[in-house]
């Protein structure tokens, strides 16, 4: 096991070399060496994060990391991925922001008090210090701390671009920092979502569109782009087309309140008003997560800004995430945007 942690160090002094990046002095030389079979737990659910989609797979990767934890409880890598099973159940619209984001962070600070230097740590702190705390400036100086060593993780440069500079509005940057990402993994199809994310809010639609239909050239199944794509389509007035991605994105996600306000609003943009009508009647009886921005989206689709924006209010006082990419690019260039973005602490 030393000898595969060796290696890993010999792998990224090779790799500053060629890019010719200049590696922290006050990098340690060797992180802590996990127990053996808690590392291969951890690499299991590492795999299973990035197919998690459905919430069986997300037990799945919570009862490895635990056994990572319970084999080797200094292990904080563990600790850190265990926080991000609850951020992906609120980013998900699984559970409740309310309900697991303060277990996320109480994740993260169980890994630092083991590694206070960790990258993973800092950078989901942030994520739950922006998203959910709408404290921007704090969440900027825990990315910087995330940051602070060279070479920079993939997935801490995808995170800063998804989580702190697409929603503070900074979308070229996002981008680059997304791109320089994918670059160390580009068959990962979660970021190439995050990179479409990222270039729709941009208003590169077409740009988003081409890299929607890559991700689904090679998993037809894969829910999100699916619906992602039927909620660009159903921003440029294409309805049919938008109902039927929206259709089989939600019968692989039947749990995604704000998918199935996406569904109910094209069911009555395409005459199916009665259908939509009792989505909508189940929707606002359901407390459960992503309500308000399901009906922020209902009504963006159906063309009521000014009551999309009242249901924002909602979707942001519930601390709903990620709020901003699901409904964002309805609301965001319209008169309501600025008055909804002071209330998250966000440039207007």
């Amino acid at each position: 096991m030393t000898d595969i942690f060796a290696l890993q160090d010999e792998i990224t002094q090779a790799i500053a070399h060629v890019l010719r990046i200049k590696l922290s002095p006050e990098a340690p030389s060797r992180r802590h060496v996990p127990n053996l079979r808690a590392y291969e737990a951890y690499m299991k659910a590492r795999d299973i994060w990035f197919h998690g989609a459905q919430p069986e797979l997300l037990s799945q990767y919570k009862e490895l990391l635990q056994r990572a934890i319970d084999l080797d409880p200094k292990f904080a890598l563990a600790h850190s991925f265990l926080g991000m099973y609850y951020t992906m159940q609120a980013n998900l619209y699984i559970r409740p922001s309310r309900e697991v984001i303060p277990m996320a962070i109480a994740s993260q600070e169980a890994a630092l008090r083991v590694d206070p230097s960790l990258p993973e740590a800092h950078a989901i702190l942030a994520v739950c210090i922006g998203g959910y705390e709408h404290d921007w400036h704090r969440a900027e100086q825990h990315w910087r701390l995330a940051m602070a060593h060279q070479p920079v993780s993939r997935d801490v440069l995808l995170w800063y671009g998804n989580h702190q500079l697409l929603p503070t509005g900074r979308t070229e940057e996002a981008i680059d920092a997304i791109s320089l990402g994918l670059q160390g993994d580009p068959l990962n199809l979660m970021y190439r979502h995050i990179l479409a994310r990222a270039l729709r809010l941009a208003g590169k639609l077409d740009d988003a569109e081409r890299e929607l239909r890559g991700i689904l050239d090679i998993n037809e199944h894969f829910s999100q782009a699916l619906g992602t794509l039927g909620s660009i389509y159903a921003q440029q007035g294409k309805f049919e087309d938008a109902l039927a991605l929206t259709e089989q994105a939600h019968a692989l996600m039947p749990w995604s309140n704000p998918l199935t306000g996406q569904l109910a609003a094209l069911l009555v943009r395409t005459g199916a008003r009665d259908k939509g009508d009792l989505l909508i009647e189940r929707l606002q009886s359901d407390a459960g997560a992503g309500v308000f921005t399901a009906m922020a989206l209902f009504y963006a689709i159906c063309g009521d800004l000014r009551q999309s924006a009242e249901s924002a209010k909602g979707a942001i006082e519930q601390r709903e995430m990620p709020f901003v990419q699901t409904a964002g690019p309805f609301l965001w260039s319209t008169p309501y945007w600025p008055a909804l973005a002071k209330r998250m602490n966000l440039p207007g």
